[in-house]
C-alpha cells in the first residue's frame, strides 16, 4: 500500500543518509580556533545546536505529509510526474549531503561551517520527504505515523551531529624546535659591541639571527643582564660622566637611569632570581682601572634602598634560588671564584687556580658554575672554559682554543661565550661548538633564559 511504501522509503532514505555520514572522511586539516578554545568544545556546542535545528526542519517537512490526500483519478501524466519525483528525491538528498561535507581545506570558522553542514543535510532530507507522494487512504489502521516520523527526524539529526563531532582533529604533536623554551619568548642573547670603553648593546634572536640595538648612545654602554622574565635588561653606562646603572626594555625603549652618584662608578649589574633586586659593583670614580675590584651592593629594581654587602669583588652572579652570589676576586694575588651566602654573609673560596679563574655563571639548576681561565697568572687573556660543582671539587675543562672567555649558561643547556672569533655557544659537555655572531668586537654575552 502507499502508506507502507512511503514509510519504507523514509526508513531507507534515513539509513542511506546515515551510511553516508558514517563513511564521511574526517578532516585532520581543520585547525583549532585562534581563541584557544579546543575543537572538542566547539564540536559539543555544534552538536547541541545542529541537532535541534535539524530536528525542527525535518519534523516540519514530515508534518506536511500527515494529511491523507486520495490519488484516485490521477492522470497518466500525474502518475509519471510522481514516479519521477520518487526516483529523483533520494538522488537529490544524497548529492546535497555529499556537497555539504567538509573539504580537505582547513576551515576558518569551524562552528559556523559545522552548523551550515548540518542544516544543509537536514534541508535536503526534508525537501526529499516533502516531495514524496501522499499515501492512499486505506482501511488498514496506520501505525502512529507522527511518532515514527519524529523518531526518523531525530535519528537523522543525531547522525549529522555525530558525524560532525567525529571530525574533530586529534591533538597535534608539537613540532620539535632547536631550543627548549621556558616561556613563550624566543631564546635571545644580549651582548656588547665595540671596543672596551666605547661599547653599545645589542640583542640577537638565536633562531633567526636578527639583531637590534638596545643602547647606542655616544658613551660607553656595556655589561648587559636580563631580567628573569626576559622583558628588560640592566647595564652600566658613563653617559652622565660617571658610570651608572640603567634599565631598558628588551626592544630598546624606555631607558631609565637608576643611580645618580657623580663621584662613584656603579657597574656590572645583575638581577636577582625573583627580579626584585639588582646586585652591582661600586668603585670610587678615581679608580679608572676597569679591571679593579670594588664593593658589592644591592638595590631595589627602581633604584631605591641602596646598601652594601660588605664584600669586595667584581662580576657578581646571582644563584637561581637567590640564596648565593658567585663573584670573582683577586684577594689572594690571583683571580678566583668565590661564593657569598646572602642570608648569613658567609664567603667561601670555590676555585684555586694556577693562573686566573674569572667570570662565573650559574647553571639553571644552581648545581654548577662555569668560568674561564687565563693563559698566564700575569694576564687576563682567556685560555679555556671550565665547569665546577657549586659545592667544590675538581673542575672539568670543556673547551679551549681561540681564547674562549666569559660565559653565560642558559636554561636550555647552552653555554655562550666570547672568543677571538666572536660570540659562540656549545653544549654543557663542550660539544657542538658553534659560531653565533662573528667578529671579536662582540663580547659579554648574556642569555635571556
Amino acid at each position: 500500500m502507499k502508506t507502507n511504501s512511503r514509510f519504507g522509503f523514509g526508513i531507507s532514505l534515513c539509513l542511506t543518509l546515515f551510511g553516508l555520514l558514517a563513511c564521511a572522511p574526517t578532516d585532520p586539516a581543520r585547525s583549532t580556533p585562534a581563541s584557544g578554545v579546543s575543537m572538542d568544545a566547539v564540536a559539543v556546542a555544534t552538536v547541541d545546536q545542529t541537532a535541534t535545528a535539524a530536528s525542527a526542519i525535518i519534523a516540519t517537512a514530515l508534518a506536511a505529509t500527515q494529511t491523507p490526500n486520495p490519488t484516485v483519478g490521477m492522470s497518466l501524466a500525474d502518475t509519471d510526474a510522481t514516479t519521477t519525483v520518487e526516483a529523483q528525491g533520494p538522488a537529490t538528498a544524497v548529492e546535497a549531503t555529499r556537497l555539504a561535507q567538509p573539504s580537505a581545506t582547513p576551515t576558518a570558522d569551524v562552528a559556523a561551517t559545522a552548523t551550515a553542514v548540518a542544516q544543509s543535510m537536514a534541508t535536503s532530507v526534508a525537501a526529499t520527504l516533502t516531495a514524496q507522494p501522499t499515501p492512499t487512504p486505506t482501511h488498514t489502521p496506520t501505525p502512529n505515523l507522527a511518532a515514527t516520523q519524529t523518531v526518523i527526524a531525530g535519528n537523522i539529526a543525531t547522525s549529522v551531529a555525530a558525524t560532525l563531532a567525529a571530525q574533530s582533529p586529534p591533538t597535534a604533536t608539537p613540532t620539535p624546535t632547536l631550543f627548549i623554551r621556558p616561556s613563550s619568548d624566543t631564546l635571545r642573547i644580549a651582548f656588547a659591541y665595540g671596543d672596551i670603553g666605547d661599547g653599545d648593546l645589542r640583542v640577537a634572536d638565536v633562531e633567526t639571527g636578527a639583531e637590534h640595538i638596545i643602547a647606542g648612545q655616544a658613551c660607553d654602554e656595556a655589561e648587559p643582564a636580563w631580567s628573569p622574565d626576559g622583558a628588560q635588561l640592566v647595564y652600566h653606562a658613563d653617559c652622565a660622566e660617571s658610570y651608572d646603572i640603567y634599565r631598558v626594555n628588551s626592544d630598546g625603549s624606555a631607558s631609565t637611569r637608576l643611580t645618580f652618584t657623580r663621584d662613584i662608578d656603579e657597574r656590572e649589574p645583575e638581577y636577582s632570581a625573583d627580579g626584585s633586586q639588582i646586585v652591582y659593583r661600586v668603585n670610587p670614580r678615581e679608580a679608572t682601572e676597569t679591571n679593579a675590584v670594588g664593593e658589592l651592593w644591592l638595590m631595589d629594581i627602581n633604584g631605591n634602598n641602596q646598601r652594601t654587602l660588605g664584600v669586595i669583588g667584581r662580576a657578581p652572579a646571582w644563584s637561581p634560588d637567590g640564596n648565593r652570589l658567585a663573584f670573582m676576586s683577586d684577594r689572594t694575588g690571583r683571580w678566583n671564584i668565590y661564593l657569598y651566602e646572602v642570608g648569613t654573609g658567609r664567603t667561601d673560596q670555590l676555585t684555586n687556580c694556577d693562573t686566573n679563574c674569572r667570570w662565573p655563571a650559574w647553571s639553571s639548576d644552581g648545581q654548577a658554575i662555569v668560568y674561564n681561565t687565563t693563559t698566564k697568572p700575569t694576564n687576563t687573556e682567556a685560555e679555556a672554559i671550565w665547569i665546577i660543582s657549586a659545592s667544590g671539587g675538581n673542575a672539568i675543562r670543556i673547551t679551549a682554543g681561540r681564547n674562549p672567555g666569559r660565559s653565560s649558561w642558559s636554561s636550555t643547556g647552552l653555554i655562550a661565550f666570547n672568543s677571538s672569533d666572536g660570540i659562540e655557544y656549545m653544549r654543557e659537555d663542550g660539544s657542538e661548538r658553534t659560531l653565533l655572531i662573528s667578529g671579536d668586537v662582540n663580547w659579554a654575552p648574556h642569555w635571556s633564559k
